[in-house]
């Protein structure tokens, strides 16, 4: 992949302008939205992991680190275009780093430039809730894709992040606190059924990053502070 000298620019002053921060998990790595931002996976030790998950993880590290985008940055004719292609090889480099298959780039490449990607959700959870759709849709359509375990995390994420949205849209007003019930049941159900699919994925590399993704405090939005006590804080 070439960027032209257009793409490059508003790569780097996005990337100046957003919060690089350092990974806390394998499963943010995974799923980060920002491919430039955050492009070095340093912060994750081996040692930090059990000896079962170390050879799994240390070529999904390798495949991360090599990764090379096969999207058509050139193409990218404003800011919008640019840092959108830029959120969609986030998604098909995680797919590169997750799936061990020979047709991994030509799938990754293929599912992230026809998914729906947001360079930005606006707090709006019909957006990640497109991710989760097109996810469940394609898991639909090909039963037996290469991709299953990747499209699990992520659909699992996306929803996990809409439903933090409908708790802050519900709880940030006193006059909101009787709605959005169905929204925050039914995103809650999506995410309990694809992170149980994640949990009890045969490769334990999956596994792990589904409990992690399960243990993390907030994906998208922290809205700890907006639940009563009698809420979880997660679905």
């Amino acid at each position: 992949m070439r960027l032209s000298a257009l793409s490059m620019m508003l790569l780097l002053a996005f990337a100046f302008f957003a919060e690089a921060k350092p990974y806390r998990t394998v499963v943010e790595s995974l799923l980060d939205r920002y491919w430039v931002i955050n492009p070095d996976s340093a912060d994750i030790d081996l040692r930090d992991y059990p000896a079962f998950l170390r050879p799994g993880l240390r070529e999904y590290l390798a495949r991360w680190d090599g990764f090379r985008s096969g999207l058509d940055f050139e193409a990218c004719r404003s800011w919008v275009d640019t840092v959108s292609l830029e959120v969609a090889a986030g998604m098909e480099r995680g797919i590169v780093a997750l799936v061990d298959h020979p047709a991994a780039r030509q799938l990754a490449r293929s599912y992230a430039s026809q998914a729906p990607h947001a360079y930005e959700w606006e707090g709006v959870p019909e957006v990640p809730l497109r991710e989760v759709t097109h996810a469940m849709e394609y898991l639909s359509d090909h039963p037996d894709t290469p991709l299953e375990p990747f499209l699990l995390l992520l659909g699992a994420h996306r929803a996990r992040a809409a439903w933090e949205c409908y708790v802050s849209f519900r709880y940030a007003s006193p006059e909101h606190a009787d709605e959005l019930s169905e929204e925050l049941e039914s995103t809650s159900e999506v995410y309990l059924l694809l992170l149980g699919k994640a949990l009890s994925h045969p490769d334990p590399l999956v596994q792990w990053m589904a409990g992690e993704l399960d243990d993390l405090p907030y994906v998208y939005m922290d809205v700890r502070d907006l639940l009563p006590d009698s809420v979880p804080a997660r679905p």
